[in-house]
């Protein structure tokens, strides 16, 4: 298993050009020069008319909206050829046991209010606040549990999966 946390990845990846902060991407940047497959961003309510597109460059993306909290949206945008995306919001507080399949991500954004993430097993465990994104993929499948802190919390967990035999990659 790998994992990423970036913490305050609302207030450092903000792009003023397209209106839209880049929570997470694969690849997070062009310069890369790995193929684009998916991207997480979260809208501000003026953003809406702007983001009604994958980044520059990527053409025949599919858009999922999240509706969150107050006026938090998160878009997921993903390449259809090879990735399929399901996207859900969690809130109230109760604990919800995630399964990830072995070469697919999960992706953990909380919207408001505080998240636990932990291994259903021990031993770790990781507190996660609105603005941080949590990336978990690997070869192996695995169990997690989500804790979201009692009322009023709101937290997106998106289900990445390849659609061939190449497991899924998130490409800093």
């Amino acid at each position: 298993m790998w994992m990423l946390v970036r913490a305050d990845a609302d207030a450092s990846r903000l792009d003023e050009a397209e209106g839209v902060t880049t929570l997470a991407a694969s690849p997070d940047t062009a310069d890369r020069g790995d193929p684009w497959r998916w991207s997480v961003r979260l809208l501000r309510p003026t953003d809406e008319a702007r983001a009604a597109g994958p980044p520059a460059g990527v053409g025949g993306a599919e858009r999922q909206l999240l509706q969150g909290p107050g006026d938090a949206r998160l878009e997921v945008l993903t390449d259809p050829s090879h990735v399929v995306a399901s996207a859900h919001l969690h809130s109230g507080g109760k604990a919800l046991d995630l399964s990830r399949e072995a070469g697919s991500q999960l992706v953990v954004v909380p919207l408001a209010g505080e998240t636990l993430v932990s291994d259903s097993t021990g031993p770790w465990h990781r507190w996660l606040f609105p603005g941080d994104v949590f990336v978990v993929e690997g070869e192996e499948h695995e169990s997690l549990r989500l804790t979201p802190a009692p009322k009023p919390s709101h937290v997106a967990v998106l289900r990445l999966s390849p659609r061939g035999d190449d497991a899924l990659r998130w490409v800093p």
